[in-house]
């Protein structure tokens, strides 16, 4: 309906009236309120892009990446000049063909966290990730697991999780200064 009106007014001349207004009262506004996130990461301890199966049989898809002195171990990945999905050669259709449907008939994939598919796409080789964005794709995940583990604990849909669990301006702004100053502490000790 918007764009007819739009091209009736920019194509045709044609004007339409402008509707009468009320004013409204302010009503009450709901104070904002924050999920800790990264309290919640921190806590659950989600283990990102690493698997448990890198210390035995698929050890030979182990890599390791360092940032900020600290070694992370990861799944294999490939680096690229931008994220991309691998096309050439039918690559990407024959993982949703054939390797996916056995992912799933195998039950791999049944009441998992999303980011099992993510792990099988990188370790394939079927989506490349730009150079240098391994970290922010392992915190990415490491999010993403801690909300998917939020809903499984609890037992109620995410978003509700989160509105339960989410704290005042004031309790957030402390946690932050407490997290701050913690990590300065940390940096003096190095």
């Amino acid at each position: 309906m918007a764009l007819k009106i739009w091209h009736d007014v920019v194509n045709n001349g044609q004007r339409y009236p402008i509707p009468k207004t009320v004013y409204q009262e302010k009503q009450f506004t709901p104070e904002y309120t924050y999920f800790p996130l990264m309290k919640f990461v921190e806590s659950s301890q989600p283990e990102g892009l690493d698997d448990a199966g890198l210390d035995d049989k698929f050890k030979s898809i182990e890599r390791m990446f360092k940032r900020n002195g600290e070694k992370h171990r990861v799944i294999r990945y490939t680096e690229s000049h931008s994220f991309d999905v691998i096309t050439k050669n039918a690559f990407a259709m024959t993982f949703v063909e054939d390797f996916y449907l056995e992912l799933k008939e195998e039950g791999h994939l049944e009441n998992k966290c999303p980011t099992v598919m993510l792990k099988q796409l990188l370790e394939s080789g079927v989506v490349t990730l730009a150079k240098g964005t391994i970290g922010r794709v392992l915190d990415d995940a490491r999010r993403a697991q801690a909300l998917n583990c939020l809903r499984s604990t609890t037992g109620i849909p995410t978003a509700e999780a989160i509105m339960m669990l989410s704290v005042s301006e004031k309790v957030m702004n402390a946690e932050i200064a407490t997290r701050q100053l913690s990590q300065s502490k940390q940096q003096r000790l190095f």
